[in-house]
């Protein structure tokens, strides 16, 4: 299920960026070096933020392609659902964008992301093959 992937991929992107800024916090005590364990440590980080932002875009952009349905688990009108798909893919660029610019305020985001996530789509539902 589309929603399972996006949770999990959530779920990925709060503790990358959390570590992230762990890293990049260790980075500035050691003044910003652009060499280094440090900073090959903050790029490989930044680097797994960026490529999990991008895995959420392609799985919201593919599941609007497809069947919106899906992803919303109810049958909304298609603009309520591209409208939140937008929001969620606003959201995943302000990430990247901080990610990039503004590590420190990264943790914060990241977590208001997996948020929103599961305030728009609840929780996932279970197949009635899988319950009881």
């Amino acid at each position: 299920m589309a929603f399972e992937n996006l949770l999990q991929l959530a779920n990925d992107l709060e503790w990358l960026g959390c570590e992230l800024e762990s890293v990049g916090h260790r980075h500035a005590l050691e003044g910003y070096p652009h060499a280094g364990l440090a900073w090959q440590e903050f790029r490989d980080k930044q680097k797994g933020v960026l490529r999990t932002c991008d895995k959420l875009e392609h799985e919201l952009e593919g599941t609007v392609r497809f069947d919106a349905e899906k992803l919303v688990g109810v049958a909304f009108p298609l603009d309520d659902a591209l409208n939140v798909v937008a929001g969620l893919l606003e959201a995943v660029e302000q990430v990247k964008f901080l990610a990039v610019y503004q590590v420190h305020e990264l943790p914060e985001a990241v977590r208001s992301f997996n948020r929103l996530l599961r305030d728009e789509f609840g929780e996932v539902p279970r197949p009635a093959a899988m319950q009881g």
